[in-house]
């Protein structure tokens, strides 16, 4: 026996020897004599591998690395398959793989044949018993029906493995596993588990150390990355006025502009300054002094000396004897948040001016205000309201059927409905009232209310505004009365015209017959007296044309589908992004002989009237064409020459209109829009210039198929 290992000594000879005997206890002899020596080769040899061990953890980077150095030494000296080492998830029953270091046989997808077995469930694990305490497992022979009991053997003998030695350690507050496991079936594993024991044991220290140094490495990390600026300051020295800056983190460089190298040593004063409030650095003293956290918002000075503010939270540290002996300070640059509560008091202090303004404004623009809960019967009115209703405070109370009271009796009825009907389904409500009479005069107002509702969808009340609208609609019925007779005037003008080229005619047969010597001196007074009313005739007619301030059409050949492209490009910056207005045009279609300034009115007038039929938005389309007008047209066409025609179309895709509506299109003044938003007039005046121009205007509509209105002009 030598040390912990036993081993045999063996001669063997050619010829037949008597002497066997001699030979044995010579054998014992020599062994017992260099049995010393081998002891000593056998500790030189575990020392020398320990230092190896030892140095490659030394000189490892990290705690991890320093794991594999050692595994990687234990497999070449113990002539493993595999080296690894296991802990146990936190919290979890799982284990984790620390390392794996392939001795000579392994495969070289070692990794990743550990790496698929997992999850592996830490309890019913061959490793399950060292995990909870130390010891060693030694597993000579590894058999096929350990494969279903313990999922690692099975993985280890699928590569090879045929024995295992194990041997739990502790480093820090952590327990490992180390385990190497043999291509072959090994008798001497309890030599290989002490050996694991001696190195766990010798390289402990070195491990712990370079736990702690990836920890302090990752604390150094998570510090220097906050952008709060960190201050370690000694806690040590009295007065405290010595108490210096021991450690700084790159965030305190950038928020102050000193680096490290200028305030090591130094007291945290130095950026303070002549505004930093006395009273708040008092109480940070206080809690020094009273080895208390605390917390305060400071003005310090940069280095190049301009303020800004800051939140300073400062903690004690103390240490194993329980003594404080470090301040540790967090300081989170607040300047702008500051900044942000100044300009939002700014801003809460202006929208105070601002109501004050608006309440002004609505008192002089009498507008107003007004509140109706659910469920009662009370409402609240602003003295703006009272006096649009035309009712004094002191003697009216304001109730939902003192207000309905005041109004017309036609108007009463539909506002208590739209009312309750905004209460019931949490609409707004929109209406124009009459109020009764004032000193002989019937007043509009426009009566607008939201709802507001409750969590759970209930309206708890309707809140709006009133005001008196009598003078702008007298002033809108004013307005549209002057259009009438602007448009009248612009009719009469068409008229006159018309009737002004009748009368030439008959002029100058009358002229020419007055000039003919043929002529029956009998019928000469009848045809004077014709003249004379045709000369009256021409006379009214230019009192007409005057009054109506209308001219004759400027008429010059115009290429439709270029003078279209500009006209397309205004109309679309003018309706806005909610209208779309395309263009498809004839390549093949001639020039016009028109009047460009009443071709681009009518085109305007009838593209103003495609964005009023979608008011939401929609698409415009503006196309050209060549229309063949063949004799004995019949419908819309019967007034026009045979020939060819030019064509622009204007189509939308609004709602359409029915036939009885379609069929008065052209009526002057008939509109179906809203009142005050239109005459009436457009569509007759662009009638009356394409028939003055020798064309027509046709309409296409129905309702869900949108209009298309057709300008149409000869081509001559």
């Amino acid at each position: 026996g030598v040390g912990g290992a036993r081993f045999g000594l063996a001669l063997t000879f050619g010829t037949p020897r008597e002497d066997l005997q001699d030979v044995a206890d010579l054998l014992a002899d020599v062994g017992q004599a260099i049995r010393p020596a081998l002891q000593r080769k056998q500790a030189e040899d575990r020392l020398a591998l320990l230092h190896e061990v030892l140095a490659s953890v030394a000189e490892a980077p990290g705690f991890r690395q320093a794991i594999d150095a050692a595994l990687r030494r234990l497999c070449e000296h113990a002539g493993a398959l595999w080296g690894l080492m296991w802990d146990k998830v936190d919290g979890a029953d799982q284990l984790r793989l620390v390392a794996v270091q392939g001795g000579a046989g392994a495969p070289d997808d070692l990794y990743e044949r550990v790496a698929a077995a997992f999850p592996l469930a830490a309890s019913k694990s061959i490793l399950a018993p060292l995990l909870e305490a130390e010891g060693q497992r030694l597993m000579p022979r590894l058999t096929q029906e350990m494969t279903a009991r313990f999922p690692l053997i099975g993985l280890g003998r699928a590569a090879g493995m045929r024995s295992l030695a194990a041997r739990s350690f502790v480093v820090g507050p952590r327990r490992y596993v180390l385990v190497f496991t043999f291509a072959t079936e090994r008798s001497d594993l309890d030599q290989v588990a002490d050996l694991l024991a001696e190195v766990g044991r010798a390289i402990r220290p070195a491990l712990q150390r370079k736990q702690v140094e990836e920890r302090l490495a990752l604390l150094q990390a998570a510090v220097d990355a906050t952008a709060d600026a960190v201050v370690i300051t000694d806690a040590r020295p009295t007065p405290p006025a010595d108490r210096g800056v021991l450690h700084v983190n790159p965030a305190f460089t950038r928020m102050t502009g000193y680096r490290p190298e200028d305030v090591l040593g130094r007291n945290l004063r130095f950026l303070q300054g002549r505004d930093t409030d006395p009273a708040a650095v008092a109480r940070l003293r206080a809690a020094v002094d009273g080895h208390r956290a605390a917390r305060e918002e400071l003005l310090n000075y940069r280095r190049d000396g301009t303020p800004f503010w800051v939140e300073l939270d400062i903690a004690p540290f103390a240490d194993e004897r329980g003594e404080v002996a470090n301040w540790v300070g967090v300081l989170r640059d607040t300047t702008e948040r500051r900044a942000t509560q100044e300009a939002l008091q700014r801003v809460a202090g202006e929208l105070r001016e601002r109501t004050a303004q608006l309440t002004e404004v609505a008192r002089l623009a009498r507008i107003g205000s007004w509140i109706w809960r659910a469920g009662h019967n009370a409402m609240e009115w602003s003295e703006e309201t009272y006096e649009v209703l035309g009712v004094a405070r002191e003697t009216f109370t304001p109730t939902v059927e003192a207000f309905l009271s005041q109004l017309d009796p036609r108007d009463a009825p539909r506002a208590r409905a739209a009312c309750w009907q905004a209460v019931q389904s949490g609409h707004s409500v929109h209406l124009e009232l009459r109020v009764k009479p004032s000193a002989g005069r019937v007043r509009e107002i426009i009566w607008n209310g939201t709802a507001r509702q409750a969590a759970d969808g209930r309206t708890v009340e309707l809140r709006g505004y009133c005001q008196d609208v009598t003078e702008r609609r007298e002033a809108e019925a004013a307005l549209r009365h002057g259009e009438k007779l602007r448009a009248l005037g612009k009719l009469t003008g068409g008229i006159a015209h018309e009737f002004n080229n009748l009368l030439t005619v008959v002029q100058a047969n009358l002229e020419m017959a007055l000039d003919d010597s043929e002529t029956l001196a009998e019928a000469r007074p009848e045809l004077e007296a014709a003249r004379r009313a045709a000369l009256a005739g021409t006379e009214l007619t230019g009192r007409l044309l005057s009054f109506a301030r209308s001219e004759p059409l400027r008429s010059e050949p115009t290429d439709v589908n270029a003078w279209l492209g500009p006209l397309r490009d205004m109309a679309t910056r003018t309706l806005g992004q909610r209208y779309r207005i395309t263009l498809r045009d004839d390549p093949g279609l001639p020039p016009v002989t028109v009047d460009r300034s009443q071709l681009e009115g009518a085109v305007l007038n009838l593209i103003l009237n495609a964005r009023d039929a979608m008011p939401t938005g929609g698409t415009i389309a503006i196309e050209t064409e060549r229309m063949e007008v063949p004799p004995g047209a019949r419908g819309a066409l019967a007034d026009l020459l045979p020939g060819s025609y030019a064509v622009v179309a204007v189509r939308d895709n609004g709602a359409g209109m029915p036939a009885e509506v379609a069929e008065r299109a052209f009526e002057p003044f008939f509109t179906t829009k809203p009142v005050g938003s239109g005459t009436g007039l457009g569509l007759s005046m662009v009638l009356s210039f394409t028939r003055q121009s020798g064309g027509t205007t046709l309409i296409e509509t129905a309702p869900g198929s949108g209009t298309v209105v057709r300008i149409v002009l000869p081509l001559r």
